[in-house]
């Protein structure tokens, strides 16, 4: 009997707050993305006083996530299939 694979999203990881504010008219597009977006073999190492760190994540999607700018019409795909 074969199982199903469960993978937290990464919105489990980073937040829309973890953004700088620069970024925050991206906000639903954003939010959208790291709902969508899951992960899987996370591996981190940090200095212990958090100066330096390496991260190696793997990061899985079963659709084609769209990221639209307002309504300029621009957007970028991410695994369009």
């Amino acid at each position: 009997m074969a199982t199903k694979s469960f993978y937290p999203n990464i919105g489990t990881l980073v937040t829309i707050n973890d953004f700088p504010e620069e970024l925050q008219f991206l906000e639903i597009g954003l939010q959208n993305a790291l709902n969508k977006i899951y992960y899987k073999e996370l591996q981190y190492v940090k200095s212990s006083d958090g100066s330096q760190g390496y991260y190696n994540i793997v990061l899985v999607t079963g659709e084609p996530l769209k990221l639209n700018f307002m309504d300029t019409g621009f957007s970028i795909v991410i695994n369009p299939g």
